[in-house]
C-alpha cells in the first residue's frame, strides 16, 4: 500500500488543524464533528440562529457511535440582553426527536465577539443508526433576545430550498415554533432560512 503522502492524502485532517485539534470531550481520539464540514469556512458573519423565541436549527454530520455532550458556537458579535439561552440535539429522522436533555438555560449573555462558546448538554447522547440513520442529527438553539447575536455561518443556498437533493437529505437551516426556555420535544413544520450557523459537536 503507498503511503498517504505518495497519494496525495494530507497525513492531518485539515478541520482538525483549523479549530487547534479540538475533540470529543469523552473520547479525545474521535474529532469534533461540524456542518462546516458540509459548507467549509468560506464563511459570513449571520445573524442566523438569532431569531428569538423560536428552535433555531441546523443539521449537522456525524458517526453512529459517537458519544456527544457539548455544543460550540463561535459569535461574531455580542448580543444584546439574552433572558435564555439553551441547545438541544434532535434526531436526523423524518421527524426529528430530542435526544437526551438540553443545556442549562442561560439567563444572562453569553457571547462574545469572536469568542467559541460551549454548551453543555443536560445529558450524554450516543449517536446510533437509529437516531442518525442517514448520517446526521439536528441541533436547536433556543434563544430570547433584545438585538440577535451573530454567529459564523454559511450560505444555504435559496436554490436549494435549505434542503439538498435526496430523499433523506437533512433540512440545513430552518426556524421551527418552540425553544426559547424550554426545547419542544418533535421538530414539526420547518421555515427555511438562507444561513445556517456553524456548530462543533464534542
Amino acid at each position: 500500500m503507498s503511503p498517504l503522502v505518495k497519494s496525495k492524502y494530507p497525513l492531518l485532517n485539515p478541520d482538525v488543524s483549523l479549530v487547534g485539534g479540538l475533540s470529543n470531550a469523552t473520547q479525545s481520539n474521535d474529532p469534533a464533528f461540524s456542518n462546516a464540514q458540509w459548507f467549509g469556512y468560506v464563511t459570513t458573519d449571520s445573524a442566523a440562529g438569532g431569531v428569538t423565541a423560536v428552535a433555531n436549527v441546523v443539521a449537522v454530520p456525524i458517526t453512529p457511535g459517537i458519544v456527544v455532550t457539548q455544543v460550540s458556537l463561535v459569535s461574531g458579535n455580542a448580543a444584546g440582553t439574552i433572558t435564555n439561552c439553551n441547545v438541544q440535539l434532535f434526531s436526523g429522522t423524518s421527524t426529528p426527536t430530542a435526544l437526551g436533555t438540553q443545556s442549562v438555560n442561560v439567563t444572562s449573555t453569553p457571547f462574545t465577539q469572536a469568542t467559541p462558546f460551549t454548551f453543555t448538554l443536560g445529558s450524554a447522547v450516543t449517536i446510533s443508526q437509529a437516531n442518525a440513520p442517514y448520517g446526521y442529527v439536528y441541533v436547536s438553539l433556543g434563544l430570547t433576545d433584545s438585538v440577535a447575536p451573530s454567529f459564523a455561518s454559511a450560505s444555504t443556498p435559496v436554490a436549494l430550498g435549505g434542503v439538498a437533493p435526496g430523499t433523506n437529505a437533512p433540512v440545513l437551516a430552518a426556524k421551527y415554533t418552540g425553544g426559547s426556555s424550554t426545547q419542544p420535544a418533535t421538530l414539526v413544520s420547518p421555515t427555511l432560512v438562507a444561513a445556517a450557523y456553524l456548530c462543533w459537536l464534542t
